[in-house]
């Protein structure tokens, strides 16, 4: 009778042991989803916006399948965030005709402060730039009606800052497609909107 009560005993404690246990864990569970939902409430972190505002094509000149231009973009890159700011450290820049790479280049290293819009002058050259011979054709087309179909995109290692905070950095990928650009400046031009993803 004796071994029953200090087994019962035994149990109860490691019962009690165990939903002590279980209410800590649900306890810590609560308080990390508290401290987060804080922080999303006092940051409410916006997502950064990118848009391409004008794009032309200048010195161009086609020989058999070899392409020579100059291909300039205006960018704009939105950054609503009261409180954040947004460290790029570096970028890379290309753009494509026909899913073929015509021109690359470096963006110099910037920071574009809380609640601002950063204006991007782009200007990247193709020398001599072998394309396919249906992009050939088609580039030859296009340059007859009067607008060509490029894709520009930039990668992007970014920091963001809240205060004194900085957070590690990260890669970011913009996605400018099908940006109809106009064969001489100064024309009339649709703002294309592009896609970012970390």
């Amino acid at each position: 009778m004796a071994k029953d009560s200090s087994n019962s005993q035994l149990q109860s404690a490691r019962s009690r042991l165990m939903r002590l246990a279980l209410m800590v864990l649900v306890g810590l569970i609560f308080l990390l989803g508290l401290v987060v939902l804080i922080v999303w409430l006092v940051l409410h972190p916006k997502k950064l916006q990118y848009s391409v505002e004008d794009a032309y094509i200048t010195d161009y000149h086609l020989s058999g399948n070899h392409v020579n231009a100059t291909y300039n973009f205006h960018v704009q890159a939105h950054n609503k965030n009261k409180r954040i700011s947004v460290y790029y450290d570096s970028a890379e820049v290309r753009v494509e005709y026909d899913e073929q790479i015509v021109a690359t280049d470096v963006i110099d290293p910037f920071i574009q402060p809380k609640r601002n819009v950063t204006d991007l002058y782009l200007k990247l050259e193709s020398k001599d730039a072998a394309l396919s011979r249906h992009a050939v054709r088609t580039l030859r087309l296009e340059r007859t009606a009067g607008s060509v179909q490029l894709d520009l995109k930039i990668k992007a290692r970014v920091r963001f800052r809240l205060g004194a905070w900085k957070s590690k950095d990260r890669t970011m990928k913009i996605y400018c497609n099908q940006v109809v650009a106009n064969w001489a400046a100064g024309r009339s031009f649709e703002r294309k909107h592009c896609d970012a993803s970390f």
